[in-house]
């Protein structure tokens, strides 16, 4: 097991000049090992958009106890780069949906990088500690990574209501 993982430094520059940035890993916020420190997961991810590009960030995620602290430090995301930014800067809009569940259908970990199309075998951003694979370098339209995005969002969202 490797404790640090290169293919997170290779996703975060990526995002580090970066627009868009859209997320499907249903344990994205969830660490693994024999005890967990879930919040250290959470604050890794938040800090790969602290930068001056981002203007939207979609994630959608499965249920995660710590929720309402992850909708905070985001909020604080937020709150940070539009005060951070010039007044006719682009504000920044982020999304996150806690409803993608177990039954559906979705298992491999996706993420959209303005229009490049990543594909995780494991955690998005590498963290997982077996050995696994990721692929980068599609063509987010012409894959309709971003029209499946939607649809997975929809459905996730509609279902989460009921």
């Amino acid at each position: 097991a490797a404790p640090i993982v290169r293919l997170v430094e290779e996703f975060e520059k990526a995002i580090s000049t970066a627009q868009q940035v859209w997320i499907i890993d249903k344990h994205l916020f969830s660490a693994d090992g024999q005890k967990p420190d879930h919040s250290r997961r959470v604050n890794k991810v938040v800090d790969w958009f602290y930068t001056e590009d981002i203007q939207t960030v979609k994630i959608l995620t499965g249920h995660h106890s710590l929720q309402k602290e992850i909708e905070k430090v985001f909020d604080e995301l937020k709150h940070v780069v539009t005060e951070g930014r010039a007044k006719h800067a682009p504000p920044i809009t982020i999304e996150l949906s806690f409803a993608l569940r177990d039954a559906d259908c979705i298992h491999d970990r996706f993420a959209i990088i303005d229009n490049e199309l990543w594909h995780f075998g494991a955690t998005v951003g590498g963290f997982h500690r077996d050995v696994n694979a990721v692929s980068r370098g599609w063509n987010a339209e012409t894959h309709n990574a971003v029209q499946f995005f939607d649809t997975a969002w929809k459905m996730a969202n509609t279902n989460g209501r009921k």
